[in-house]
């Protein structure tokens, strides 16, 4: 199972955003762990993030996602890829991905608000 978090920034102990759209980056785990982290570069879109983002993480051939909100448009595209969208209210990336394993992970069953993620979210910006 490949799965997408999250992240504030690419290094590996970046701390988990809730934002799936405008989040800074995407770690990408499999079941051996940590494999790679990618800078979202939809998080500086005027318009579209969401899309742009969910199109990323379906280009990685993911099986799913662990975020905290997705908004209605992202949420279509991975929908439509069945791709998996969990939330997770860790603060910490590997703690979401153990949760994850143990289906200990609210599955999210509708997206959220649009636009949930402009203006800083969780962190106020990214770190």
């Amino acid at each position: 199972m490949k799965t997408a978090v999250t992240a504030a920034r690419t290094d590996k102990n970046a701390a988990f955003d809730s934002r799936f759209g405008r989040c800074g980056a995407f770690h990408i785990y499999d079941d051996n762990g940590f494999v790679k982290a990618i800078d979202n570069t939809a998080a500086a879109s005027a318009h579209g993030a969401g899309v742009a983002a969910a199109n990323i993480v379906v280009e990685e051939g993911v099986d799913s996602v662990i975020t905290g909100n997705a908004g209605p448009n992202a949420f279509r595209v991975l929908q439509s890829a069945n791709i998996k969208i969990c939330r997770s209210t860790a603060s910490a990336i590997p703690e979401a991905v153990e949760k994850m394993k143990k289906g200990e992970l609210e599955e999210i069953g509708s997206p959220g608000a649009a636009g949930a993620g402009m203006g800083g979210g969780r962190f106020g910006g990214r770190r």
